[in-house]
């Protein structure tokens, strides 16, 4: 498994950096870590002297972080770079058979809901054609229990379920599967729709809970039932552009928050 991380040195970044090694650190996976230095807009000699100065710049704390990942996770593959190059950007050329995922961190005092859109992360997700998971800052845990939050409507949902039972395995975590029923109280899904077909192939065990929520409250309803079953990270498949968008803005009932413990893996 090869996974990209990311990183503009800040200790929010370092700890996702942490957290992917925690997560899948083994002989198997090989980790890339990269900063890409963004230039801004200007003249072609001003540009030049900007690039030579944030390039040194990052070349120092290259060599700091790598000497501290060395002396901590010295037996794992790790890979390091710098690069002149827009992230969003790049993130949507990777392809599966470069990498497998991309890690990275967060940042917002209140947690990752915040201030996920419209950040780095938010573009990267959306660029990105490989799973991603979205590291809140302070969280470098293991995880041992995923909350895979559905309202079964993709039109690849099979394909994705397959991606999830992946990441499942190699995080060796318990599953809970939350059906969000948006408004219609008649619906009603039975405890093995035929699309988790591929989790008992896979002999993984899972409970599934229903709820049902209107538009306004859905971010609230699936948030809190990650709170409640204890989860410690939580996994969606977006199925439509605007889906996070319309899971993690600010709730019409209330501001929308979440502790800053439970990262997101999305899957693509």
């Amino acid at each position: 498994m090869k996974i990209y991380i990311p990183t503009d040195f800040s200790d929010c970044a370092k700890d996702a950096l942490k957290f992917a090694i925690k997560n899948f650190g083994s002989s198997d996976n090989e980790f890339f870590i990269e900063h890409c230095i963004q230039v801004p807009h200007a003249g072609a000699t001003v540009i030049l002297s900007i690039e030579d100065t944030l390039m040194k710049e990052a070349e120092k704390d290259m060599e700091a972080l790598k000497k501290d990942l060395m002396q901590s996770y010295g037996q794992e593959k790790l890979n390091f770079n710098i690069r002149v190059a827009d992230l969003p950007s790049i993130a949507h050329k990777f392809k599966s058979d470069q990498f497998d995922l991309i890690v990275m961190g967060t940042t917002g005092a209140s947690g990752l809901m915040e201030n996920f859109l419209g950040s780095t992360a938010s573009k990267v997700v959306s660029n990105a054609v490989i799973p991603v998971i979205a590291v809140p800052a302070g969280v470098d845990h293991e995880i041992s229990k995923m909350m895979f939050a559905t309202d079964f409507k993709n039109d690849k949902f099979k394909s994705k379920v397959e991606k999830l039972a992946y990441f499942v395995e190699k995080l060796k975590c318990k599953l809970s599967i939350f059906y969000a029923s948006i408004g219609d109280a008649s619906s009603h899904i039975k405890d093995n729709p035929p699309e988790f077909e591929v989790l008992h192939e896979k002999d993984i065990e899972y409970e599934l809970e229903i709820d049902f929520a209107t538009k306004s409250d859905l971010e609230e309803c699936i948030l809190d039932n990650a709170k409640y079953e204890d989860a410690d990270m939580l996994a969606v498949i977006p199925h439509h552009e605007g889906f996070l968008q319309s899971i993690f803005h600010k709730s019409m009932t209330r501001q929308l928050t979440m502790h800053t413990d439970i990262p997101i893996l999305i899957v693509k």
